[in-house]
């Protein structure tokens, strides 16, 4: 099966040869129009991952909204006000939730009610066990809470920020002379502020793989010239994805997280594939073939891994769109654009501007200069050198006596069954 699948690649090689220019010509509009559309998928993005449409919560909610206004049940916030110099529960400590809750009132527009717990509300209809629930247990302490219907994040984030910002000015007003202090949080905020501390800190890990990751093909392939190809492909690739991901966004809610994904994946599989031609393209060239014959057999052998790895990659990730979650089948999804992306580029756009260029390519199959490989070796060496310092201080400050005895038990060890073994030849 191998070699029909090899035949089948060598006659597909030979078609996109005679016809490169018309593919290279296709590949670079297609691939201009999928980037100038692919950059708006960081807009459309949402984090707002909601259950299937028909769970009960769902149509529990849009129920809500169709009787009370807005798209969501949410609590907006929840403050805590804590008195260090003395019980918090006082007229003051009244006026300042209610002027807090007047300030979110305010804020919330209409239609959206808002409902406003406190210590307060309940105490004042004669529910004092409940009550009880809003004061801490040495009575410092007070809490309150604002809920609404949500409009989303947006929504909810500024409302949030604008209370936050008033609560200093409200507490020196209400409490002049004591010690009293705030805190409030947001679950709905907080969800969202971890979503964008969670894109960031996967946009600095790509940062710092990438560069390792080119770095690597760099010192395999030993060659400068050659890492053209692995950033070919994730250009072409990181575009066509894009592109074919954003026509999603209409249907599901794609998180961001999903374009972080995207690119890492794009970025493993155009190194990947890149190193399965080039590799093979150097062998075949040390084996005696011309420059164009080398890159068709490289092309007939690695393209079949490639071909048949990727297909099944794809397969496998898109088996995640029969979760119910959009959550899991835009990653499903993403992935599988992604990698479908990078096995399309590389079985016939990379091997046609190989082709074109293969006189290019093929010079970056002299090893490098004596220089370079000293260089090479001698920051290898350096590396070890290093990594052979910290195991020493680590096992050194473990102890050193363990050790120590450790190796006179051993020698001890060794000198009796020496002394076993002389007896027993004699």
């Amino acid at each position: 099966m191998r070699s029909t699948a090899a035949a089948m690649l060598g006659a597909v090689f030979d078609l996109l040869y005679r016809l490169r220019w018309v593919v290279i010509i296709l590949w670079l509009a297609f691939g201009g129009f999928s980037g100038y559309k692919g950059v708006k998928l960081f807009d459309d993005t949402s984090d707002d991952n909601k259950p299937p449409s028909d769970s009960p919560s769902v149509i529990a909610e849009r129920i809500f909204g169709q009787n009370f206004g807005g798209n969501g049940y949410a609590q907006l916030f929840s403050v805590m006000i804590q008195a260090s110099d003395g019980p918090i529960v006082s007229q003051a400590a009244e006026q300042f939730t209610n002027d807090v809750y007047n300030l979110a009132k305010s804020n919330l527009g209409n239609p959206p009610p808002a409902f406003f717990q406190s210590y307060y509300t309940f105490k004042n209809v004669g529910l004092d066990n409940v009550a009880a629930d809003f004061v801490s247990a040495d009575g410092t302490a007070l809490l309150f809470s604002v809920k609404t219907y949500s409009y989303g994040d947006y929504y909810i984030e500024s409302i949030y920020k604008e209370v936050r910002g008033a609560l200093p000015e409200l507490l020196a007003f209400h409490f002049p002379g004591r010690e009293v202090k705030s805190y409030i949080t947001n679950r709905d905020y907080i969800d969202h502020k971890s979503g964008e501390y969670m894109e960031n800190a996967i946009v600095i890990s790509d940062g710092i793989s990438v560069p390792l990751a080119l770095i690597f093909f760099i010192y395999v392939v030993q060659s400068l010239r050659w890492v053209v190809v692995p950033l070919i492909s994730i250009a072409f690739s990181f575009a066509v994805s894009f592109m074919a991901m954003d026509q999603v966004t209409g249907h599901i809610n794609v998180p961001s997280v999903a374009t972080n994904l995207m690119i890492a994946l794009i970025v493993a599989m155009s190194i990947d594939y890149s190193l399965f031609q080039l590799v093979r393209f150097r062998e075949e060239l040390r084996n005696g073939l011309g420059n164009l014959a080398a890159l068709r057999r490289a092309y007939e052998s690695s393209g079949t891994t490639i071909l048949f790895s990727g297909i099944t990659f794809v397969l496998v990730l898109m088996s995640m769109m029969f979760l119910p979650l959009d959550f899991f089948k835009a990653m499903g999804l993403g992935a599988a654009f992604a990698v479908l992306a990078a096995l399309c580029v590389n079985m016939t756009f990379i091997p046609v501007i190989i082709a074109c260029s293969v006189d290019f390519f093929a010079a970056g199959t002299n090893p490098w200069p004596r220089w370079v490989q000293r260089a090479g070796d001698a920051v290898c060496s350096a590396c070890r050198s290093v990594s052979n310092v910290i195991c020493f201080c680590c096992n050194k400050k473990k102890g050193s006596k363990s050790f120590t005895g450790i190796a006179a038990n051993g020698s001890k060890a060794a000198e009796a069954e020496a002394g076993g073994n002389g007896r027993n030849i004699a």
